[in-house]
């Protein structure tokens, strides 16, 4: 969650309201790729191997303008293994499970 509430930082203009308000508001309803990640459950579920490339190149551009900070920072490394393994899901033709 912690995470999610970081990248959600980064999405324009939906950064005005936090991340449970941007759910309040259903700022994330509609069809872009970052709502397939930012609409998911922590634990449980897949992101569908269609979903993969679409969203590692909307995470990409998150990481992109993250900045690098102090190592004790985990967002940018986190969001950076994210989308690799996402590209290996679709490299492989596969879903992304969550446990």
């Amino acid at each position: 969650m912690e995470w999610r509430e970081e990248l959600h930082r980064y999405t324009a203009p939906i950064r005005e309201h936090t991340l449970s308000e941007a759910w309040e508001h259903h700022d994330y309803d509609g069809q872009y790729p970052i709502n397939v990640l930012m609409n998911h459950s922590d634990c449980d579920g897949e992101i569908e191997h269609k979903d993969c490339k679409p969203l590692a190149e909307a995470l990409q551009k998150i990481a992109d303008v993250m900045p690098q900070r102090a190592f004790y920072d985990r967002s940018k490394p986190a969001t950076e293994r994210f989308i690799a393994g996402l590209l290996l899901a679709h490299e492989k033709g596969e879903n992304v499970d969550f446990h």
